[in-house]
């Protein structure tokens, strides 16, 4: 049996032993919960004060607008806008210490790292518009890092 395959029946049997023991999980929960018909398309606005404003889409007539003037559409919008602000913004951390710990490489720091791909190098160097004429791999890649962290 696989690894994944193992894995996915140890998931399997943790939540048959939590239902033999009356435990809730989020998959019981999730079952017996009716999702909020306005919440489930992303109609909900909580932005501001005025609100929260739940815009129902309506067919035919005249849609309904918050106190804003936002449509259905627009708070859609606005909310898909700040989820993949807040997971980008979740996650940008890992990239800054990545990029420090590139700087740190180049400049010797951290001897049990290496760049290895100069090619892979002078196609980023590029793409910053960072010249390498004259330079070795590790002013490049200082460079590079610098900038990127700017």
């Amino acid at each position: 049996m696989s690894d994944t395959k193992n894995k996915s029946c140890q998931a399997v049997e943790m939540l048959d032993l939590a239902k033999s023991q009356g435990i809730s999980t989020a998959h019981v929960r999730a079952e017996s919960m009716k999702p909020c018909p306005i919440g489930s398309v992303g109609a909900c606005c909580k932005n501001c004060f005025m609100g929260p404003c739940r815009l129902m889409v309506k067919e035919g007539g005249e849609e309904k607008r918050g106190v804003c003037g936002a449509t259905a559409d627009t708070v859609a919008a606005r909310n898909f806008a700040r989820m993949i602000a807040a997971g980008n913004a979740g996650h940008v951390d890992h990239a800054r210490e990545i990029v420090k710990a590139f700087i740190a490489t180049a400049r010797g720091e951290l001897a049990s790292y290496k760049i290895k791909d100069e090619t892979k190098l002078h196609m980023l160097a590029e793409v910053y518009d960072i010249s390498i004429e004259g330079k070795d791999k590790n002013q490049i890649a200082v460079e590079l890092g610098e900038k990127v962290l700017a």
